[in-house]
């Protein structure tokens, strides 16, 4: 059955979420509870919005009142909201902000595909803009809905739509294979999607690997020893440095003392958080053969 023929419901089932998960939609509209997002998710929530503006304006720039933010469609578990509408093109846009998109390409697109298909308006094709948050840089991906496209979005609205017509009695799959997916993929309702669900048992290897295992689990484990020796020590030299820092050196200057000699190298640092973090670090060589200082305790007591 075609789902434009089914009733349209009014729930808080979005085609954003949808186009992620048909649990996912279902679950909102049957009126779960959501998890709290925590602050870096409301960041970047925020940023979407920001950047959805910043697209839209480029729009309205290059087609004056030719432009539609937010538009509002019905699809058949609710309503959807397009980024971007341009009327005289009938062309939906998807806006998405993201360093690595190709992590959400999938999922953009079947959102697109939807704001296409559902759209009376809309023509045969649509557009996603990804904007990457650094340095603004836009890439295009250009959607023509063809018939295959069509039925898959058809199939997804579809789950949703059973899954509220049976209150919950025929859900669709979540399309994560474990709760951590689910969750790391976003999903809000994570704890009710995965209510009672145990990890399954482990597969039975043959005896004869045992060996090989109980090898591993040596190297594993000495491995993780030396780490943690390192990182004390990693830890003890920073402290040390922190030290040689606090003396001001000229950045490109060389500086001797004893065998040592000593030079202070400045680093352009990448990008992070919007912010270019620059860094120093001390390049120290020891010169000639000349025996190193001794600490005084380094050999403890001595009776002499």
């Amino acid at each position: 059955m075609s789902t434009r023929t089914l009733p349209r419901l009014k729930a808080k089932s979005r085609w954003s979420a949808a186009s992620k998960c048909p649990r996912w939609a279902a679950l909102g509209g049957l009126g779960y509870e959501p998890a709290e997002p925590n602050e870096r998710t409301q960041r970047i929530f925020h940023r979407g919005k920001l950047f959805g503006w910043l697209v839209a304006e480029q729009f309205e720039a290059e087609n004056p009142g030719e432009i539609i933010r937010e538009k509002e469609v019905s699809w058949p578990g609710g309503t959807l909201h397009t980024d971007v509408f341009v009327k005289a093109e009938r062309l939906p846009v998807e806006v998405k902000s993201s360093t690595s998109p190709r992590s959400l390409l999938k999922d953009a697109l079947f959102q697109l595909a939807g704001e296409i298909h559902f759209d009376a308006d809309a023509g045969d094709a649509g557009a996603l803009v990804l904007v990457n948050p650094i340095d603004l840089d836009e890439q295009i991906v250009p959607l023509v809905l063809d018939d295959d496209w069509r039925e898959r979005v058809e199939q997804r609205a579809a789950q949703v739509v059973r899954a509220l017509a049976t209150r919950g009695e025929d859900m669709p799959e979540c399309v994560c294979a474990t709760p951590g997916q689910c969750h790391f993929k976003g999903c809000p309702f994570t704890a009710a999607a995965w209510e009672g669900w145990q990890p399954p048992a482990p597969f039975e290897l043959p005896e004869a690997v045992g060996p090989k295992l109980t090898e591993f689990y040596r190297l594993q484990s000495r491995e993780r020893a030396i780490g943690a020796e390192l990182n004390a020590v990693k830890t003890e030299r920073k402290t040390v440095q922190e030290e040689i820092a606090a003396l001001d050196l000229v950045p490109g200057a060389d500086y001797s003392c004893g065998p040592f000699e000593l030079s202070r190298i400045h680093v352009a640092g990448a990008h992070v958080e919007y912010e270019r973090k620059d860094y120093d670090r001390f390049q120290l060589k020891r010169i000639g053969d000349a025996p190193l200082p001794v600490e005084e305790d380094e050999f403890g007591d001595v009776p002499f």
